[in-house]
């Protein structure tokens, strides 16, 4: 009996990909061990946590937690010796697959700026800022459910004016985002 990929353990699945492409899943007879995780019922009905690709930069040592907890954690790992632009971390719900947009006002350009935002769900979520034009300043790229603009350094604006912060996570979560500028 052939069992579906998507029920195989990781250690399973990543070589077998590798052997049959990642085009279609495989088909043919080759033999795979057994695994005692049954298959889920439904592919849609859980979702899979996105996998964390952190690397080595100031968040390596922060655990998700409770999204103000996280923020918090990630002040003090990457903002060290900034200023928080927002006296109370901004929080909102966030609708699946749709952008939040909180607005940051930027009066000094030569004081670069951190970023972050943490959401309450294990999955990745998406941190763009926004210039006063609309047109994108930066984007993070870590895969984790917090982002950090940006994660090898700080973010530096062209122009005063009202940056926007725009955060989104596939999933309905919980959002809490943070900056912090050069003193």
């Amino acid at each position: 009996m052939s069992r579906p990929l998507t029920s195989l353990p990781s250690a399973v699945l990543f070589p077998v990909l590798a052997l049959a492409g990642c085009d279609e899943p495989s088909t043919g007879s080759a033999a795979l061990p057994p695994t005692s995780a049954p298959a889920p019922a439904s592919a849609s009905a859980v979702p899979v946590p996105a996998p964390l690709t952190l690397g080595d930069g100031c968040y390596a040592g922060v655990e998700p937690e409770k999204p103000d907890a996280t923020i918090e954690a990630l002040g003090r790992a990457c903002a060290h010796g900034m200023v928080p632009l927002f006296e109370r971390a901004p929080r909102t719900k966030l609708e699946p697959g749709a952008f939040a947009e909180f607005e940051l006002g930027i009066d000094d350009p030569s004081k670069c700026i951190r970023v972050a935002a943490a959401i309450d769900s294990n999955e990745d979520v998406d941190l763009e800022l926004l210039s006063p034009s609309g047109e994108l300043t930066a984007r993070d790229d870590l895969q984790a459910p917090f982002a950090l603009l940006n994660p090898s350094g700080t973010v530096c604006v062209d122009a005063k004016g009202k940056q926007l912060i725009r955060v989104r996570a596939e999933h309905a979560a919980l959002a809490v985002v943070q900056a912090w500028r050069a003193k």
